[in-house]
């Protein structure tokens, strides 16, 4: 599903996607612009992707594809992964390896994946 965010007078769009398949893992992936304009719009689609997808047990916010994240949306992407963590479900980030996002992001209590592969990998129960 992919749903286009633009709010009126629409000087951001931010398109989100999520991932069709019933699974336990949730990938949500933002393109565009995520900031002060379209993070209400982002936060929204979070929760109801994760009320749309009541059995999910992690969530990957793969943020390859957007290209300009302000301070406004680095909150928005904070406050997305609190509110998945107090659901009690995993949430794991993906970013171009060594770009502003990935940057912005990681830290020493979050690691920042490189590809979508990885992260998957790294919510998946080990057998």
């Amino acid at each position: 599903m992919t749903s286009v965010l633009a709010p009126r007078p629409a000087r951001s769009v931010l398109a989100v996607t999520r991932s069709r398949v019933p699974h336990p893992v949730l990938v949500i992936a933002p393109a565009g612009t995520l900031d002060t304009e379209t993070s209400p719009a982002f936060a929204d689609f979070v929760d109801e992707s994760l009320r749309a997808r009541p059995l999910t047990e992690a969530v990957i916010l793969d943020l390859t594809e957007v290209a300009l994240l302000t301070h406004g949306g680095l909150r928005a992407v904070r406050g997305a992964r609190r509110h998945v963590e107090r659901h009690g479900m995993r949430v794991v980030i993906v970013a171009e390896p060594g770009g502003p996002v990935a940057r912005a992001l990681s830290g020493p209590t979050a690691r920042v994946y490189d590809t979508r592969r990885e992260a998957i990998s790294a919510v998946r129960p080990s057998a």
